[in-house]
């Protein structure tokens, strides 16, 4: 019973976060997505015109951000 508990939660976490991911802007959007899919920093900065500096920043504000945005959410439920 436990580990289907664990398991609820982790997809409603999920569902939280993707729900938060599409609230972002496009290129916070598209950096996210990249950094969750495993690209390194190097190759975002390539794709996106950033500077690895620039997407480091970045990344960290949106990670704080969205983990922000969960914990708000789920303060509210």
């Amino acid at each position: 019973m436990v580990a289907a508990e664990e398991a609820a939660v982790r997809q409603t976490q999920a569902w939280k976060l993707r729900a938060a991911i599409r609230c972002l802007p496009p290129l916070d959007r598209s950096l996210i997505v990249l950094s969750l899919d495993g690209c390194m920093a190097e190759n975002i900065a390539e794709i996106s015109g950033l500077t690895v500096n620039a997407v480091y920043i970045r990344l960290h504000r949106l990670r704080k951000r969205l983990a922000q945005a969960i914990k708000e959410d789920n303060d509210a439920s």
